[in-house]
């Protein structure tokens, strides 16, 4: 005689299958954590300019969220990843007919208006802090009356991809894989009576 082991397992599948709700969340968190690591490893191997570690990525990894439902798992992260994967070209908007770069490490991680005296200084010619004929900076006084550069003043900068910036596809897609045998497997155990 023989026992059918194969019936309770696949009634078990069938019914965890039914509604796709749970596992497309299993699904949508094994995609963040794997994007959330990844950031996490990027950021260690990449400083700004001036030396320190960046605080973008840390942000980028607390916004990045698993979204899910009945028919559909994603992970949704803020559009400047997506500018950093696939580059592009940024604007001032609103009013602003700049962006305001950072030269100088006082500057990095805070915006112009937290600064009291900041004047505009332009240049003929092109300076060590990264602008070239015609530049244009804030400034303010430093010490003993010394000009400090604060920031460049540009019409745009331009971004240039980086698919590093993101899991590969096959991490991505093993991370999911492995999500989803960890949710179907605790979903399908048959108990033994």
């Amino acid at each position: 005689m023989q026992l059918d082991l194969a019936t309770p397992e696949l009634t078990a599948l069938i019914r965890a299958l039914k509604d796709r709700s749970g596992l497309h969340r299993a699904m949508a968190n094994g995609g963040r954590i794997a994007v959330q690591d990844h950031f996490a490893k990027f950021a260690m191997g990449n400083r700004n300019r001036f030396g320190r570690p960046s605080t973008f990525w840390r942000r980028m990894r607390g916004a990045t969220q698993a979204e899910s439902s009945a028919q559909s798992a994603a992970v949704v992260m803020e559009r400047e990843v997506a500018l950093r994967r696939f580059g592009g070209t940024i604007r001032p908007t609103g009013p602003r007919k700049a962006l305001t770069i950072p030269v100088n490490p006082r500057a990095y991680n805070r915006k112009a208006a937290s600064f009291d005296g900041l004047f505009v200084v332009k240049f003929k010619k092109g300076t060590r802090q990264g602008g070239g004929k015609g530049s244009v900076f804030l400034a303010r006084k430093g010490r003993k009356g010394a000009l400090e550069l604060m920031y460049l003043l540009t019409p745009k900068a331009t971004i240039k991809h980086n698919a590093a910036v993101l899991p590969s596809d096959a991490a991505l897609t093993e991370a999911v894989k492995e999500a989803a045998t960890e949710y179907l497997k605790r979903r399908t155990a048959v108990r033994a009576s």
